[in-house]
């Protein structure tokens, strides 16, 4: 087993910092790397050519892809919601600005629900700000907009919310809405009912980015997916 040491590059959107720290790897001063963000096609081309193990985002051949079983868990969320009786669902998300796998539970819920006749709305907003009070006004706004919704997809941090601001609406939760969210985090124990969610193992998911990469460093062969298996966590949501 090789020890190494862990650096942790924020490129924050920025080409510039992922092409610099490709250069880290060419100059030997790294021996890998594990990206997650979105990366030029010219910066993809020099990731094949250096130990690289892409995690959730969809690089093409030559990049390992490591990510939870997205396809599987929206499969979960849409028979869970359609179990409870959902008939007009609201899937809330970050709109993507690269081929992200996790799009794969929205597209993959959508697409049962919508074959069990259910009504599905995607509403998507922008990307930035993580700030738990902006967070809050933006579901304030999507409930105002869509408070016919009698279910809710989301991620852990947006489903926490729709139901703070459900119980202050009033609405009955699990009777008149359900909200299942998506990730596992702890966030979702905080608050009563506890959320339910579709927890990824985000162990398991460090321990296969490792894993594949030490691989790629010592010049064996790797498989193109590595998918990580996602659990439903029952709370009083559904």
């Amino acid at each position: 087993m090789h020890e190494y040491r862990t650096v942790i590059i924020n490129v924050g959107g920025s080409s510039k910092k992922i092409s610099d720290a490709i250069d880290l790897v060419d100059k030997h001063m790294l021996d890998g790397l594990i990206i997650n963000a979105d990366v030029d096609k010219s910066d993809i081309e020099r990731l094949r050519l250096i130990p690289a193990v892409s995690f959730e985002c969809e690089m093409g051949e030559g990049i390992p892809l490591v990510a939870s079983d997205h396809i599987k868990g929206g499969e979960l969320a849409a028979k869970l919601l359609f179990r409870c009786g959902c008939k007009n669902v609201a899937i809330l998300s970050i709109k993507a600005t690269a081929p992200v796998y996790a799009r794969r539970r929205i597209t993959e819920c959508q697409r049962l629900l919508k074959k069990k006749g259910v009504k599905v709305t995607i509403v998507e907003h922008e990307g930035g700000s993580e700030e738990f009070h902006v967070m809050e006004e933006k579901i304030n706004e999507y409930l105002n907009t869509h408070s016919e919704v009698d279910g809710i997809f989301t991620e852990d941090v947006e489903a926490y919310f729709c139901l703070v601001q459900a119980k202050k609406r009033g609405i009955s939760i699990p009777r008149d809405l359900k909200i299942v969210g998506y990730d596992g985090n702890e966030i979702t124990r905080l608050v009563s009912p506890q959320v339910t969610t579709i927890a990824q193992n985000t162990k398991k998911l460090a321990e296969t980015c490792v894993d594949v990469l030490n691989k790629r460093i010592s010049g064996l062969d790797t498989e193109d997916r590595y998918f990580v298996p996602v659990k439903i966590r029952m709370g009083g949501t559904t």
